[in-house]
Parts: structure tokens; C-alpha cells; sequence
């Protein structure tokens, strides 16, 4: 791929080039680009993957393998899992991926953040105090 200061995701005031991508599709090429092998993720659609490839200008020639852009996708890890739990597990594991995702990660971190200040109030002095004599803390 050719990337030139002229190119529209350059910014000229920061010196540094934005690609607003396929995040997914991106590493993937990023991949092929250190590797010299393509591969189309599970996660992403075909179609898709080749507008990306399209846009970054990759092409069976820039492809040292013969195939070109390998369109077989690697053999679902999950897929003996009922839906449910392919589904609750893509929630938990791909962050980012849906609004579910995003949701899961949000709760998550308020929890840590809750056990980590929960944590921190239990070594003041006020506290020990309050529950070695069983009083209400509130």
C-alpha cells in the first residue's frame, strides 16, 4: 500500500497518519504486513475485508502467497457451544465488538473500581473502628 503525506488520513497539524477502520480487518493487514501471510477474520465479513484490502490498496501482487487473500475462515473454535453460550462468551471475551460488549465492559470496571475503593476504606482508621465495634458505619 502507498501511503503519502497526501493522503486523506494524514494530519498535517499532529504529523501522524488516522485511519478510521475496520478495526479487526485493520489488525489483519497490519498482520500481513510483519507476516507477508492474509488471512480474513472470523469476525469480519468478507465483502467487508476485501473494502479494506481495497483501501489500503493490497492486492494479489503486494500478496507473496499465490492465493492471493485467504477467504476460508479458520474452523469456529465454539461451534460444538449452543448459541447462548457462544453468544455469552463473545460478550465477555471481544469487548468492543456490540453494545452488549460495551455494556459488559462498562459494569465490569465500576465493579473493580467499587472493589478497589471498597478496599482502600477498610484500611482507614475510621472504619476499623466503626466495625470492630459493630456500629453502623452511615
Amino acid at each position: 500500500a502507498v501511503v503519502s503525506t497526501q493522503s486523506t488520513g494524514y494530519n498535517k497539524e499532529l504529523k501522524c497518519y488516522f485511519f478510521d477502520r475496520n478495526r479487526k480487518a485493520f489488525e489483519a493487514i497490519l498482520n500481513f504486513y510483519r507476516t507477508g501471510h492474509l488471512q480474513c477474520p472470523n469476525s469480519v465479513e468478507i465483502k467487508a475485508f476485501e473494502g479494506e484490502l481495497e483501501f489500503f490498496r493490497i492486492t494479489a501482487r503486494n500478496n507473496q502467497d499465490t492465493d492471493a487473500v485467504e477467504t476460508k475462515r479458520k474452523p469456529h473454535r465454539h461451534k460444538n457451544w449452543p448459541r447462548w453460550q457462544r453468544k455469552i462468551y463473545y460478550v465477555v471475551a471481544e469487548p468492543g465488538e456490540d453494545i452488549r460488549s460495551r455494556v459488559w465492559a462498562f459494569v465490569d470496571t465500576i465493579f473493580i473500581l467499587c472493589s478497589i475503593i471498597l478496599f482502600i476504606a477498610e484500611t482507614e482508621p475510621y472504619f476499623k473502628r466503626k466495625i470492630a465495634n459493630k456500629e453502623p458505619v452511615w
